[in-house]
């Protein structure tokens, strides 16, 4: 796994804010009907985008695996397909409607001047290797750079179920707003990406997630806040989650329950209170808040809990995190 940078060309002037260094920002809670073709899937994704940008904001967040709309489901359908039939309809949304997903997301978001947008992710097939399926999330950014940031980790499901294939590269972008990377769902939770984020030093995280139950829910906003405490960064996390009562929902043997809820978790609890948000648990909805970059940049530099800051200081003279050293009951010291 490498990283890359994705240098700024836009100006931060351009970028909707909510006052001086603030960033309003809008997280999408996504109801999975399921059984939607692309021009209502895509029709319910410009509304709620369109609804988000008359609110202020100027970076919209969709969740992780929102396309699942796209897949057998809805008001009707009595039973869940088998996997077989899944993995097939996975497919289906890959080669038939992703390529021009693609294209439209990137032009709706070019409709709204001065916003970005994450679109959650989809699965994809690898740029150079078409054998490969990737879970890819789009980020749109107001100065038209597209960055594409495929899930580096997948689940056992995503692994050995429907066969997709880890990322290998995890972009870092420069947007107007600050250094942004994304993580999605799984990717949160993962020790070695913790690592590389001390190096790389966000100033934003987003993590579009699906989750399938309240326990991988919260496993995702535990660690979701646990890198928020390690890099003292924001972090933006949405997911998607069941449609209300008689809408439908999905019916597949792993997308046929969801459970969510988005979250803005800011850098320090005791520090910014007044920013933390969370949305209504398992509900449609868009949560609306804003980020103070340049306010986190400079408590950064005050004596506050920033364990990443710890752990690069450490590095400088001997101690354990520069020998990687380690004891093991009953063995000598590694």
């Amino acid at each position: 796994m490498v990283t890359k940078t994705v240098m700024a060309s836009g100006d931060e002037r351009d970028l909707q804010t909510g006052g001086p260094g603030r960033l309003k920002v809008a997280l999408i809670q996504y109801a999975c009907e399921g059984g939607l073709d692309r021009g209502r899937f895509l029709s319910k994704v410009e509304n709620l985008l369109a609804e988000s940008v008359r609110a202020g904001a100027g970076l919209v967040v969709f969740p992780e695996l929102f396309t699942a709309d796209l897949l057998p489901g809805g008001v009707g359908v009595a039973r869940a397909i088998g996997l077989e039939e899944e993995i097939s309809a996975w497919s289906g949304i890959v080669d038939q409607e992703v390529p021009a997903l693609w294209e439209a997301f990137s032009a709706m978001a070019a409709r709204h001047p001065g916003v970005a947008v994450l679109f959650g992710s989809t699965p994809r097939r690898r740029s150079g290797a078409e054998n490969d399926i990737v879970n890819t999330a789009l980020l749109c950014l107001p100065d038209g750079r597209l960055i594409e940031q495929d899930k580096l980790f997948l689940t056992p499901c995503e692994d050995r179920e429907w066969k997709w294939r880890d990322g290998e590269v995890l972009q870092v972008v420069e947007a107007p707003w600050g250094r942004t990377v994304i993580l999605i769902c799984h990717d949160i939770e993962v020790p070695a990406i913790s690592e590389l984020l001390v190096r790389i030093e966000p100033d934003l995280i987003l993590t579009p997630s699906c989750t399938g139950s309240i326990h991988g829910l919260r496993r995702v906003r535990f660690c979701a806040q646990a890198r928020a405490v390690e890099h003292h960064a924001w972090v933006l996390q949405t997911s998607t989650v069941q449609p209300p009562a008689g809408l439908g929902g999905g019916a597949t043997v792993n997308m046929n329950e969801h459970t969510g809820q988005a979250a803005i978790i800011p850098p320090s609890e005791s520090l910014y209170e007044d920013f933390r948000r969370e949305g209504p648990l398992n509900q449609p909805a868009i949560l609306f808040g804003e980020v103070d970059i340049r306010r986190s940049r400079k408590t950064r530099a005050m004596p506050v809990v920033y364990p990443a800051r710890d752990q690069r200081r450490r590095k400088v003279s001997p101690g354990i995190a520069d020998r990687g050293s380690i004891q093991l009951p009953g063995a000598p010291v590694q």
